[in-house]
């Protein structure tokens, strides 16, 4: 199996600020980081022992969660997927390694990071 672990799950959120007190004040989670930059605002979440973290991030379109999956070498996943018909974009940097979104199919969109 391509994937090692689920490590994130990046949700859209419209508004970070109140969906991070419902998760930390009436769920229970643990803030484990909150960032804003580059017109994003992304809030980690730590609802149970990690991982997946819940990310909530405004700038993440549409209203299907994003899976960030680890993998052993993702250049080499990335050519296995492909070749198995994954239909993703380039690497790009992600706060804790590159990740490579995927185009979103039936409802979801599977990306992976090392």
């Amino acid at each position: 199996m391509a994937f090692e672990s689920l490590d994130f799950i990046y949700h859209p959120s419209r508004d970070p600020k109140r969906d991070l007190t419902y998760f930390i004040e009436v769920l229970g989670g643990r803030l484990r980081f909150a960032v804003e930059g580059m017109g994003a605002r992304v809030a980690a979440i730590e609802l149970a022992p990690p991982p997946p973290l819940l990310l909530l991030a405004d700038h993440v379109q549409g209203d299907t969660p994003i899976l960030v999956y680890r993998v052993p070498n993702l250049r080499q996943e990335l050519s296995a997927l492909s070749n198995r018909g994954w239909n993703g974009r380039r690497p790009s940097k992600f706060r804790m390694g590159q990740s490579a979104p995927s185009t979103r199919r039936a409802g979801n969109a599977l990306p992976s990071t090392s």
